[in-house]
């Protein structure tokens, strides 16, 4: 473990907190997020539905920061894992500080045809499992009387138009459940905000750049934003820093969109 990491471990400004992401062993947000979490202190337990990338982001955590993350296989389409996956983590790693909803899946296609079973697994996945999983921590961090909840959600909350219009009013219902999580739970000392992205400079942007390129000039800064900007935001809404704010999203697009 170098030897920043090792000051972060220790002094970082989220320095003995327990942090759950979900979807934290993709390629870009999730991943990022953790990374920045645990170079501020924390430590991160990693979930994800793919045993094969938790564990290579086990390994590059490890190799990054030392101590090997604890890491649990959770898909978020089963409803009966979620709680117990929370009471696993707990049991093991102890009790959590924050926590980062960042698992989503999207699809494509009008939404007038969009069908049952596509509506049922996006439900469950991007509104569902978040409130599930808020539900879980809830208690604990009541009893203790402090907690950060950090929802990931989009501009395509604000923006239709975009070919995936139930992906967008799942996260618009995500930033509304967010704001009702943030008064209920506000006395008890715990937080809950969002942060939404815009298009995220990413593997996946530049395997597709044909479809983004007219887009990115349109971004006030003239570029999109990258994934370890928007996991420096979820850092910064996890710490102390933002003591002072709840029921709150952050838009973290570059200004393609601007929240009104």
């Amino acid at each position: 473990m170098t030897t920043s990491a090792q000051a972060a471990a220790g002094r970082g400004r989220l320095a003995g907190r327990v942090a759950l992401v979900t979807g934290a062993a993709g390629r870009d947000i999730g991943k990022h997020t953790a990374i920045q979490l645990a170079a501020e202190g924390a430590r991160v337990v990693l979930t994800d539905r793919s045993a094969f990338r938790l564990e290579r982001m086990r390994e590059a955590m490890t190799e990054r920061y030392g101590p090997q993350p604890p890491a649990f296989e959770l898909d978020l389409r089963d409803r009966d894992r979620v709680g117990e996956i929370v009471r696993a983590i707990e049991a093991e790693v102890g009790a959590i500080d924050i926590l980062v909803n960042n698992a989503a899946i999207t699809a494509f296609g009008d939404v007038v045809d969009t069908p049952m079973e596509t509506w049922d697994e996006l439900v469950q996945v991007d509104f569902t499992a978040p409130w599930m999983l808020v539900k879980a921590v809830a208690p604990g961090m009541k009893a203790r009387g402090h907690g950060s909840i950090v929802n990931i959600t989009s501009v395509a909350a604000y923006v239709g138009g975009w070919n995936e219009g139930l992906y967008g009013a799942l996260k618009a219902a995500l930033q509304s459940l967010t704001r009702d999580v943030a008064f209920e739970l506000g006395k008890s000392g715990i937080r809950c905000n969002c942060v939404a992205p815009g298009i995220v400079d990413s593997k996946f942007i530049r395997d597709n750049w044909h479809l983004y390129e007219d887009k990115e000039a349109d971004a006030a800064m003239g570029r999109f934003p990258t994934s370890e900007e928007v996991a420096n935001t979820v850092a910064f809404l996890a710490s102390d820093e933002a003591s002072g704010i709840t029921g709150t999203v952050i838009n973290v697009s570059a200004g393609w969109y601007m929240t009104p």
